[in-house]
């Protein structure tokens, strides 16, 4: 999609296995190995069970986070339910 020059992919995951993050992460570095992304914004997080790492997870919504920061909490993740995950190769200059 196109939006004010900038140009954005929206991807919609349906995963067998409920989506743990484990599964997220599969998803996320198979994107990062294609198009190089190196930082993630995290909005609209909600997950089964609530874990103790989703309200840490919704902590850092809107936060820009280095790609590695989200490989090291995804598999501690039980289950999403939900969640927006913005990928970029570079920071954007606003947000």
């Amino acid at each position: 999609m196109k939006n004010n020059n900038v140009i954005w992919n929206l991807v919609s995951i349906e995963d067998t296995l409920s989506l743990p993050g484990d599964s997220i992460l599969k998803y996320i570095k198979f994107l990062v190995g294609i198009k190089n992304f190196k930082f993630v914004i995290l909005q609209g997080i909600v997950g089964a069970g609530q874990n103790w790492i989703i309200p840490q997870l919704k902590k850092k919504e809107g936060a820009l986070l280095p790609i590695e920061d989200l490989f090291e909490i995804l598999p501690n993740v039980q289950q999403f339910d939900w969640g927006n995950f913005y990928l970029f190769k570079e920071k954007p200059n606003d947000w």
